[in-house]
């Protein structure tokens, strides 16, 4: 990690995926199966003349499309012994039922005697029954419903998959549980606890689902990191669906009770997201992201003006402030006025590190207001600067030219904060620049020398406009 702050552009991990299989069918120990009318017309196979029933105990990773109509064959194909898989991806196309009704997806049920090795299971559009015994040795467990359908896997079952599940390092669940409350007359859900090996959740679902998934669970756990991914549609405001998708009692997770580092990104290499962390270890906290379903207007509109991106920094008021040690900002920086960099500060007074990727699309020097709210006096009446224990600044941002405002400005903000204010000189400085004009390198030797004194370390990096695509750091939903 750059600093002790900084992530990736991105932190979704995906251990299971089809592309994954694809490329280790390959080799021969990778097989394709594709089920109709109960019969199985399609065995990739890298040797497909010496396929026979036999060579089943073999494969290791195995991959399966069917419709629901083949899901009895489909579950006499896993009654058979597979002893040496390891990875399994099932997909199922639920068929329109033939009279009124909803699309009812199929259970499969695993015997853990027939899959004893298995590590990894992916399944789409339909439930599974998992015994505790092949939880206890799943590592990787992916449930999704790609298919629309009124019916959900109940939330108290994948409880009682985590509950037996003490290997299981990644958990995905799309569009697949019921969160609904139990009936009166049934057992009432309870907070589970999450322990063991588990150190990633996503859960993507509409905002509301999201929250209450959430809120039956707790956790102490330093290293679990859980991406919550709400899809928003047209008829719903971005800004409403972030606050939605937020728990209702944050005390159940450390990243939401005393965050260290906050972010929020707006770009098309980070998404649209904020996330929190209550430490310096990347894989660690919560990352709320906005997913747009069917692209709703506000995915193709408001991007280029910073709307978004600035009400989603007012959201950073949402968590508790007083334990931020790092903030991390990428969107369109033209759109933040002074008035919400104070209150960020405000609410942020112990930032020691702070790192902005400026994507507005216009040329200006677009971190004035920034600089000024860096150089006022906290609220308070305490009479000391904002941000006054700041030790790290990185910036990154396009810029008309080097010898224009901009590294004025900077200079001006970061001297002033030393010889008034009575901060300490900053531990170090990172400066990614785009110039519009092509660079000098006498010029940018300069200007190392002269922000020199600003910092104990100074990183400066001139970025060529003709080998930088700027369109790539800022895309609209329309523009693909």
């Amino acid at each position: 990690m750059p600093s002790s702050f900084t992530v990736e552009p991105t932190r979704l991990r995906w251990l299971l995926k089809f592309e994954e299989l694809d490329s280790e069918m390959e080799n021969s120990q990778g097989a394709w199966v594709t089920l109709v009318d109960g019969t199985m017309v399609d065995f990739s196979w890298p040797r497909a003349s010496q396929f026979k029933p036999k060579n089943l105990g073999a494969i290791k990773i195995l991959g399966v499309k069917l419709s629901s109509a083949d899901a009895p064959a489909f579950q006499q194909f896993i009654n058979q012994k597979m002893p040496a898989l390891e990875q399994l991806s099932v997909t199922t196309d639920l068929d329109m039922p033939k009279t009124r009704g909803v699309l009812a997806p199929p259970v499969y049920a695993f015997a853990p005697a027939n899959f004893p090795k298995l590590t990894r299971l992916k399944v789409d559009s339909a439930f599974v029954d998992l015994p505790a015994a092949l939880c206890g040795q799943l590592e990787v467990l992916h449930l999704t419903m790609s298919c629309i359908s009124e019916r959900r896997f109940p939330l108290a079952s994948v409880q009682g998959i985590l509950g037996h599940a003490a290997k299981l390092r990644e958990l995905l669940l799309e569009r697949y549980v019921d969160v609904t409350p139990p009936p009166r007359n049934a057992a009432p859900l309870q907070v589970q606890r999450i322990e063991g090996a588990l150190e990633t959740i996503h859960i993507r679902d509409e905002p509301e689902i999201v929250s209450k998934f959430l809120s039956y669970f707790r956790t102490t756990s330093p290293k679990l990191y859980i991406e919550a991914t709400g899809f928003i549609d047209e008829d719903l405001d971005p800004v409403v669906g972030l606050r939605a998708l937020l728990p209702g009692d944050k005390q159940n997770y450390p990243a939401l009770r005393a965050p260290k580092i906050l972010r929020v990104f707006d770009t098309m290499d980070h998404q649209t997201l904020l996330s929190t962390q209550d430490s310096s270890h990347e894989q660690n906290g919560f990352d709320f992201v906005l997913h747009p379903d069917l692209l709703p207007v506000w995915s193709l509109q408001g991007r280029r003006s910073g709307k978004l991106f600035a009400s989603m920094v007012r959201c950073l008021g949402l968590f508790p402030g007083s334990s931020v040690q790092g903030l991390h900002l990428a969107g369109i920086m033209q759109a933040i006025p002074l008035e919400i960099w104070r209150a960020t500060f405000a609410h942020c007074p112990g930032v020691q590190h702070l790192e902005l990727e400026d994507s507005s699309p216009c040329s200006n020097h677009n971190l004035g207001a920034l600089f000024a709210a860096l150089t006022e006096r906290a609220a308070g009446g305490s009479g000391r600067l904002a941000c006054d224990q700041l030790r790290q600044l990185r910036i990154s941002s396009h810029i008309p030219s080097l010898d224009q405002s901009f590294l004025a400005d900077l200079m001006r903000c970061v001297q002033t904060r030393m010889k008034s204010g009575g901060c300490a000189r900053l531990e170090k400085l990172t400066l990614r620049l785009i110039p519009e004009l092509p660079r000098s390198e006498e010029g940018a030797r300069r200007w190392k020398q002269i922000l020199a004194p600003l910092a104990r370390s100074v990183e400066l990096e001139i970025i060529s406009p003709s080998t930088y695509l700027r369109a790539d750091l800022l895309l609209d939903a329309e523009d693909n």
